[in-house]
């Protein structure tokens, strides 16, 4: 299904640290290139920080306990 956009995400910069009481401190760059696909496409380059909490929950799934993003560049794209 064409939805008239597509992106990529690209994380880097991961770090993960334990402050205990079974959940994990994940910190990371994330880039995000998006584009429209409709003729004469523009799109968005946009990075930011994320700092999540996770936990496994009892079956071994890793879940998000907090998840926060702070935008710190956002650039607009046009076709040449």
């Amino acid at each position: 299904m064409d939805t008239g956009r597509t992106s990529r995400h690209l994380s880097s910069n991961v770090t993960i640290d334990k402050p205990g009481g079974g959940q994990y401190r994940v910190r990371s760059l994330a880039i995000v290139l998006s584009l429209n696909t409709q003729p004469e496409s523009a799109g968005e380059l946009l990075a930011g920080d994320h700092d999540d909490i996770v936990a496994f929950d009892a079956d071994g799934t890793c879940r998000f306990v907090k998840r926060s993003m702070s935008p710190v560049l956002k650039l607009g794209l046009s076709s040449l």
